[in-house]
């Protein structure tokens, strides 16, 4: 095993190095790093947290954050001709139509703001992260993911860099900014390609270790680098990153 010196990172790597997770390099998922999140916050509260899903498709989340014993008050927003909400919103979710830009409720309205997979759709993504940080409460948290290098699809209009959309939360005012490794690029670009050929691939590898990112992890851990620096590794080449920030109080 080499030996681990201490890392000094430059170029690209210095730029997300305050953004990068201390605790782990894992792969990450939007849904559970919200509930990791958000346990503690819950169980500290008498009154259920207060969650706005942003661009929240069908509602999926409402279901998977009841399945997962998370005591929230859950409201959806969506832009009323999106495809996803189209399809009808699942199961009893309370959900509500927007502009795509100023989102409807007082300042300081939610605990939480979950956004998984959405800003690559948004025209104005500098304006709504602004929004986000209006409608939450001191100390709240934005939790969620978004597209790195990942194929064009379902209306998107951009992709992110880590480093891009870290400064966007920054100046934004939030703080606290953690940016994970999400499923890698090219298992992305590989899945549009089984598709187009007619293949339904599955969405397994969304969690766990995706096969770029494995390679990356063990290889990584064999020459003895620090989870930051395995972490800043697979944001190289993610196809989503997945974000938090908190409110400042």
């Amino acid at each position: 095993m080499p030996r681990r010196r201490k890392w000094q990172p430059v170029g690209d790597m210095a730029l997300i190095l305050e953004y990068l997770p201390r605790d782990s390099s894992a792969q990450s998922h939007a849904f559970e790093e919200a509930v990791r999140r958000l346990a503690g916050r819950i169980a500290s509260k008498a009154q259920p947290l207060k969650l706005l899903d942003l661009g929240c498709g069908r509602a999926d989340s409402y279901e998977r954050f009841k399945q997962a014993g998370m005591q929230l008050s859950w409201l959806g927003l969506e832009i009323g001709d999106s495809p996803e909400a189209r399809g009808g919103v699942v199961g009893e979710a309370t959900f509500q139509v927007y502009d795509g830009r100023k989102i409807p409720y007082p300042a300081e309205t939610f605990d939480a703001v979950y956004s998984r997979q959405v800003f690559e759709h948004v025209w104005y993504p500098r304006e709504l992260i602004g929004e986000v940080s209006r409608v939450l409460k001191k100390a709240g948290i934005f939790v969620g993911s978004c597209s790195a290098l990942e194929p064009f699809h379902s209306r998107s209009v951009c992709n992110f860099t880590p480093y891009g959309f870290a400064t966007l939360l920054r100046d934004a005012g939030l703080s606290e900014i953690c940016i994970r490794p999400g499923v890698d690029g090219l298992f992305l670009i590989a899945r549009r390609l089984a598709g187009l050929a007619g293949i339904a691939p599955g969405s397994w590898l969304f969690v766990g270790e995706s096969p770029l990112n494995l390679f990356l992890e063990t290889v990584s851990r064999i020459m003895g680098f620090e989870a930051r620096r395995r972490a800043a590794l697979k944001l190289l080449f993610c196809g989503h990153f997945v974000f938090s920030a908190v409110k400042g109080a």
